[in-house]
């Protein structure tokens, strides 16, 4: 048999030739899935883990066309046999390892105990992983085929190569119809020293022990099946990988996965279980973490018994007081804070260390006279937009859609200007030569159509509508009159960041209106810049005031 380095390869080329390409349709076909992932792995360092292939290839085995079939080892159905075992200091782990040959350990053994030092540090690290996911974290524990929690659960030390790590599910577990939960067996490098490892040694053996662990958890939660494909897998890597950075927080492989999420953030569904994007996605639960705390993972992982990451995602969210078209939102501001924008106080606390957002070419516009924008915004997804804005000035910015309960934000200079929902008007401050970016969720499980307009007030009619006196000095003058405006239309009046904070009625018969410099709450404004819009017989008239002392 091939190795397995060069056997992934052939399946590279193979693929590249008998596969379609990916078409529109959603029916589930499990070569174009295992091609999505494993044609990511191609001239990169060994990916975080082989657990999704290695799971997809057992369950679809049947399905797969000869030629693959001959390429791919057929999963078995067994344990390796491994030449020595020990077991860990908990007695929680057995651990299976080799002396020689290809899938030896390190032969080192300072401590003079008979088992190598690299085993005897594995102990340790899987004994602490447990402590953490299992009695801290309060995980269930993996289970048995009687579905009971493990009395000892296996890790086999083999030489990997192309990939960190795998959870291997080894049998089903017997349980009411339609309720899917497995038993496993972790694989684990025999040394990380491997080039194509981006972390090596006891680091790498450190989250990937974490890692795959989880996954042995999440097993024994219960697996949902859509046309033989496990519809939370890409919950389950976010997991995971998110839980790297828990139980060591201080290696990171995690950052390695990032840029695959930031590239392709845009207008991707966020259950896309596609290549790295789920390993990078697992910034959902780091901003999760901060806003609610760590229980809310276990607790999410707990509703996954009774019904899909899907629906209990937003469930758990309820709980807690808020929702997932409002979370999801804040994902995407928050993933506006990273790079060199990064505030690692008020959003990512490793935010430094993260790629940038990645805007489309073709969702970049220009401003010239006036700006209308016709697209559509993927189910359960974010979309961002930038507009390259020449002129400073006031903007009136209305955004409409065949969907509601959906927010769209406005961002200029590294900051947040406003956020709003859908199918409502906001007037925003832009400096000139600068960039206004737009983020855009639809929390739907249908695509949104969306048409956005951007206008200055040279852009609208105004039918000479003056305002005086202008700038306002707020101790000696006290007041703004409006002139020429409609007769019993409305005057709004804005923070420069969009926050509206005077409405105001033009009485019917009169053309002019006072404005007493106080806010709807009774108090009067600080100084500064506002922005007003008139409304009215069909006149609308954007501006600006300057409040002075």
């Amino acid at each position: 048999m091939v190795g397995s380095s060069t056997r992934i390869y052939m399946v590279y080329f193979l693929l590249s030739i008998i596969l379609p390409a990916f078409g529109s349709d959603k029916k589930f076909d499990p070569e174009r899935i295992l091609f999505s992932h494993l044609i990511e792995q191609h001239g990169q360092s060994s990916i975080p883990c082989s657990f999704f292939q290695d799971f997809i290839i057992k369950q679809n085995w049947d399905q797969l066309s000869p030629d693959l079939k001959h390429i791919l080892k057929k999963p078995s159905e067994k344990p390796p046999q491994l030449q020595d075992s020990t077991i860990s200091p908990s007695g929680k782990f057995m651990l299976h390892y080799n002396r020689d040959g290809l899938h030896a350990v390190p032969g080192l053994d300072i401590s003079g105990n008979g088992v190598p030092d690299y085993i005897d540090s594995a102990c340790v690290i899987l004994d602490y992983v447990w402590e953490i996911e299992i009695n801290s974290l309060g995980f269930q524990p993996p289970l048995d085929i009687d579905g009971k929690p493990v009395s000892i659960y296996h890790v086999y030390f083999m030489n990997l190569i192309d990939s960190y790590g795998t959870t291997y599910t080894e049998q089903e577990i017997p349980s009411d119809p339609g309720v899917y939960r497995y038993t496993s067996y972790m694989k684990l490098d025999n040394d990380y020293f491997e080039n194509s490892y981006y972390i090596k040694g006891l680091n790498a053996l450190k989250v990937t022990a974490a890692h795959e662990f989880n996954h042995a958890i999440q097993l024994s939660y219960r697996v949902w099946w859509d046309h033989q494909f496990p519809i939370d897998f890409y919950f389950m890597e976010m997991t995971s990988t998110w839980i790297e950075d828990v139980v060591f927080e201080n290696i990171n492989r995690y950052v390695r996965y990032l840029s695959d999420l930031f590239y392709n953030f845009s207008n991707t569904s966020f259950n896309c279980p596609d290549n790295l994007f789920p390993y990078g996605n697992t910034l959902f639960l780091h901003m999760l973490e901060k806003e609610f705390g760590f229980q809310i993972v276990k607790e999410t992982w707990e509703k996954i018994k009774d019904k899909n990451s899907l629906l209990a995602i937003p469930e758990i969210l309820s709980d807690y007081r808020t929702t997932f078209s409002y979370q999801l939102h804040q994902y995407g501001i928050w993933l506006f804070f990273t790079g060199n924008q990064a505030d690692n106080i008020n959003y990512f606390p490793e935010g430094h260390l993260y790629p940038e957002l990645h805007i489309s070419p073709n969702d970049i516009y220009q401003y010239r006279s006036g700006l209308t924008i016709n697209e559509t915004i993927s189910p359960l997804s974010n979309r961002v937009l930038q507009i390259n804005i020449p002129e400073n000035g006031a903007y009136l910015s209305t955004t409409y859609s065949n969907i509601t309960n959906s927010l769209i934000t406005h961002f200029s200079s590294g900051q947040v200007l406003v956020s709003m929902p859908f199918n409502q008007q906001v007037l925003i401050y832009v400096t000139s030569n600068s960039q206004l970016k737009l983020l855009l969720t639809n929390t739907n499980t249908d695509s949104a159509i969306i048409k956005y307009t951007l206008l200055t007030d040279i852009d609208i009619t105004d039918d000479l509508i003056r305002v005086f006196p202008n700038p306002v000095n707020i101790n000696e003058d006290k007041k703004v009159t409006f002139n020429n405006v409609p007769a019993g239309g409305q005057i709004y009046i804005y923070t420069v960041d969009g926050q509206k904070i005077a409405n105001l009625s033009i009485l019917p018969n009169r053309s002019s209106l006072f404005w007493n410099l106080n806010d709807d709450t009774g108090h009067v404004v600080s100084t500064g810049i506002y922005l007003f819009l008139v409304k009215g017989n069909g006149i609308e008239k954007l501006g600006k005031i300057v409040i002075v002392r």
